[in-house]
């Protein structure tokens, strides 16, 4: 009796450790941008807010938490679409909230969100697929180019990444360099 005491006193300091580790490592994890501007971290996700105009989310998506498909949530406004979506984040409520906040939500025409919510239920199937994925979701703005981005890398650290031009309404799949290249970030360091 004493030696399963013992055991679980050494080992109660460890779970809570790895619990710990766990939630911080969904909302920012290792190899996420470097923040050049404000980082916020939830539960469950970050935000770095480089301008007005330019921000970035970065979480964990594992086959567990991609509980049903992304679908229009009755709180989030008809005309926007969200950088770390709702429905992501059911496992808490507390990140479910965060999610909400004015600055997660991007204004969009029909065309675009349509084309935003396909690209999100594609990352739902990856993340089912590889049991866990990384996923980088921004807005990038400047004199020549408005883009929305995602970025995803697997645990066998297969990348793939998707911009939709604002200003033609066009969605096409790029690589996770190309991108980076043309917002100036390396989304996921080396």
């Amino acid at each position: 009796m004493r030696g399963k005491l013992l055991l679980l006193l050494f080992l109660i300091p460890i779970i809570i450790t790895v619990i710990l580790y766990s939630t911080i490592n969904q909302a920012y994890f290792t190899g996420a941008p470097d923040c050049n501007g404000k980082l916020h971290k939830y539960e469950g996700f970050a935000r770095c807010i480089i301008d007005s105009s330019n921000q970035w989310v970065s979480y964990q998506l594992t086959r567990k938490e991609t509980m049903g498909y992304f679908n229009t949530n009755k709180q989030v406004p008809n005309n926007t679409i969200q950088l770390a979506p709702s429905a992501d984040f059911r496992w808490s409520k507390e990140a479910l909230i965060a999610t909400l906040e004015q600055c997660n939500l991007i204004l969009v025409n029909d065309t675009i969100k349509k084309n935003w919510l396909e690209l999100e239920n594609a990352v739902k199937d990856s993340a089912i697929d590889a049991k866990e994925l990384y996923i980088i979701s921004g807005i990038y703005n400047d004199e020549k180019k408005q883009l929305l981005y995602k970025a995803t890398l697997k645990p066998d650290m297969k990348s793939s990444a998707f911009i939709i031009d604002l200003k033609k309404n066009q969605t096409r799949s790029i690589s996770v360099d190309s991108l980076e290249r043309l917002i100036a970030i390396d989304l996921f360091r080396k």
